[in-house]
């Protein structure tokens, strides 16, 4: 029978417009019309011979079974409150600066798929754990530039790449004409992470040899050294550092669901604002998105990091020339002469930082950052879950399932993610990726939209039929229910899950300090490099 039932809410929740008349539940037409048919002696409707609580069968022969809209004052105002504050939270996050399709593109895969774009952003703290940890473990490096080395082999992956994508292209295309060889940008192929990780490691261990090569004069080793500190020191000053921004945007919209509970505590509520509070909470991961966009962080320029790694290719160049020895060469990048559309191709190999399709669970901590990405998700829709679950009617209905069937559809677009990786690369891969998040976003949209409208406003989504099946009842008078649960259940609740994920963001910053604080160079370092 439940299935019966769950059939029956899906089909009668879509059309907006009853052919009769049809009234609001709760309504005091609604409520006079039950009481009347109570009077006359027909107690049958009522769940527990409540005049309070009818059967879901009865309300909807009484006051009708088609959805209707609500005020669209009261609509402004619960988004406002609500959903307006979180989704502020977007507009304090770091994007690459490729343009604002890029940044539209890199909003549409958050949105639609979450779990990858937090997973992208933890691979990338990884990533500099990785190249800190090498440089404190090579034997003769000097002490005083092992963390600006670390932050130069950071800063040239996302190039290393690019690069890696395009000798595959250019190596693909050595039987082509050279007309075709100029176009075939969209053929980049995305690197192995057997092959990146290969590349970097060359490139890692040219660059520290250089620096810890001993059978050198002072005076070359000291150049060598502080060429790099330099090139540190402008890595350093070319980054974007949008913590505070960050922090003060989850201070409002903490604020925001403050006042909107206070406003709760003082009365100014209905029966649809637990529900309201529900589909806040479903999106409330974008906090724990918006701190590792700034966690990661990022530089001001597409252009920087290259034009400081180059400079320093030459000063290692010019250095060696002076000392009549060949300086090694330590970094390769795409030719922007042959191919002009180089740079576009950063955008999908490694520029950005929420989409980086060459990653892999190819080792147990990228497993644990999986599923740490997976986390605030689950989280979120818990709470969600729980708080639509206690407002009365107590219950799973159409808003809970709604609320899992967001979730549903977040981990099935990271799993087609997944998928694509495995028969596409490059451009090609990342035009896929960006249509099935379209593909994704606009029913999630619209229903999210038409849910805060009053698309659910229906006897079937009030009565949680899909867990009281034939027994299913809608209690019409909520103001005492309401105010006990905005009293105690919902702020626990909701504030439950806020804490949840600053908590996970703290933890991620603190296991990650280092790699988060690694282009952080303090006044007192830039005084001692430029001494030096």
């Amino acid at each position: 029978m439940s299935s019966y039932y769950l059939l029956v809410t899906a089909i009668t929740a879509i059309p907006l417009t009853a052919a009769g008349k049809t009234y609001e539940i709760g309504s005091k037409q609604c409520r006079d019309l039950i009481n009347a048919q109570a009077a006359a002696g027909n107690r049958g409707i009522l769940h527990n011979d409540d005049t309070n609580t009818p059967y879901l069968k009865s309300i909807k022969d009484i006051c009708g079974g088609l959805p209707v809209e609500y005020p669209l004052d009261d609509v402004n105002g619960r988004i406002a409150a609500w959903v307006v504050p979180l989704f502020v939270l977007v507009g304090t996050m770091y994007f690459s600066p490729f343009g604002p399709t890029n940044t539209l593109s890199v909003v549409l895969h958050l949105l639609a798929d979450p779990i990858m774009s937090m997973w992208s952003l933890l691979s990338k703290l990884a990533a500099n754990r990785r190249y800190i940890r090498l440089c404190q473990l090579a034997p003769n490096l000097p002490d005083g530039v092992r963390r600006h080395t670390a932050m130069i082999l950071s800063a040239y992956e996302e190039w290393s790449i690019s690069f890696l994508a395009e000798k595959a292209r250019r190596d693909s295309c050595t039987s082509m004409t050279s007309r075709r060889s100029s176009y075939a940008t969209s053929h980049l192929k995305t690197p192995t992470v057997e092959e990146r990780e290969t590349a970097m490691a060359t490139t890692a261990a040219t660059l520290i040899n250089h620096l810890s090569d001993t059978n050198t004069s002072c005076d070359e080793s000291c150049a060598r050294l502080n060429a790099c500190l330099k090139a540190a020191k402008d890595l350093s000053d070319s980054r974007a550092n949008g913590t505070w921004k960050t922090v003060l945007g989850t201070f409002n919209y903490l604020v925001a669901v403050f006042i909107a509970f206070m406003s709760i505590l003082r009365g100014q509520f209905n029966n649809r604002t637990g529900h309201s509070i529900a589909f806040a909470m479903l999106f409330s991961w974008l906090i724990t998105a918006a701190f590792l966009t700034s966690i990661a962080g990022g530089f001001v320029n597409k252009r920087s990091a290259r034009t400081i790694l180059k400079r320093l290719q030459e000063d290692m160049d010019r250095i060696g020339e002076e000392a009549g020895v060949l300086a090694p060469q330590m970094f390769c990048f795409a030719e922007e002469e042959r191919n002009p559309k180089s740079f576009a191709s950063m955008e999908y190999c490694g520029g950005n930082y929420s989409y980086r399709p060459y990653e892999s669970v190819h080792n147990l901590e990228m497993g644990i950052l999986l599923a740490a990405s997976i986390f605030p998700i689950v989280l979120a829709t818990v709470i969600a879950v729980t708080i639509s679950y206690t407002s009365p009617t107590r219950g799973i209905g159409c808003r809970s399932l709604q609320q899992l069937l967001y979730f549903a559809l977040w981990a099935i677009s990271a799993c087609l993610t997944f998928l694509l990786k495995r028969t596409n690369a490059g451009a090609k891969l990342w035009r896929y990726v960006r249509i099935k998040d379209l593909i994704f976003f606009i029913p999630l949209v619209v229903f999210y939209i038409a849910a805060f409208y009053g698309l659910l406003n229906n006897p079937y989504c009030w009565s949680s039929c899909i867990s009281l099946g034939p027994k299913a009842y809608v209690m019409l008078n909520q103001t005492a229910e309401i105010t006990r649960l905005a009293r105690t259940v919902w702020p626990g609740l909701a504030f439950a899950g806020l804490g949840s994920q600053l908590m996970l963001v703290a933890g991620v910053g603190w296991v990650y300090r280092k790699e988060a604080l690694l282009f952080r160079i303090g006044d007192e370092d830039h005084e001692w490099i430029y001494r030096s």
